[in-house]
């Protein structure tokens, strides 16, 4: 077994040296610019707005966050009235009673007939927490 002149494996080693050369320079560069006033005076710069920002993004968040509540709660109950319509539809039932007194006024009266519709309404809502919560604020 022959071994090979230090030159070679000196050689056989250049190109990854070649490779890792850059890559030295480079962390180097960085560990410098780290360590400087100007970066230091930016971080300091980035977390001030962020933190500026974030305050207005919670903000922000928590009130779209309310609205869309708000909107599903909208579409909920809109679709609950739908289905009224839509039963008193099929069972071919006029919305009002035969009484002249169904105003939504007298709607927690619950002596007074209201005519169908509110009949039902007021009966979802007993079932429902989220129309009865609405007819609570409408009413």
């Amino acid at each position: 077994m022959t071994i090979a002149p230090a030159s070679v494996h000196v050689a056989c080693l250049m190109p990854a040296l070649l490779l890792l050369q850059p890559a030295l320079i480079r962390a180097i560069a960085i560990e410098r610019h780290e360590k400087s006033i100007m970066h230091t005076n930016a971080v300091e710069s980035y977390f001030q707005a962020s933190k500026d920002m974030s305050m207005e993004y919670l903000i922000n968040r928590n009130m779209m966050a309310v609205k869309r509540k708000e909107t599903e709660n909208n579409i909920h109950v809109l679709k609950e009235v739908f289905e009224i319509i839509k039963f008193l539809g099929r069972q071919n039932l006029p919305y009002r009673g035969s009484s002249s007194n169904e105003t939504i006024s007298n709607f927690d009266d619950i002596l007074i007939n209201k005519g169908n519709f509110l009949e039902m309404v007021q009966f979802a809502s007993k079932k429902d927490a989220i129309l009865h919560e609405h007819l609570r604020q409408a009413i």
